[in-house]
């Protein structure tokens, strides 16, 4: 999800500044689309892994 709002940022100059128009703007959203992709992939690397599944005493052969 956070990927997908960072492209829209990064985009958004594309889409709706005219060729010509000054670098600034572009500039101050490609960082902004670039801090928030960074944000989203600390964030998915910082998530603990999910703890195994606990086991059943039937699901366990006995040896």
């Amino acid at each position: 999800m956070a990927s997908t709002v960072s492209a829209a940022i990064c985009a958004a100059p594309t889409l709706f500044f005219p060729a010509d128009a000054p670098i600034a703007p572009k500039l101050a959203l490609l960082a902004a689309g670039t801090v928030v992709f960074g944000l989203a992939v600390a964030r998915v690397r910082r998530e603990s892994p999910s703890p195994p599944p606990a086991l059943d005493p039937q699901d366990v052969n006995e040896l």
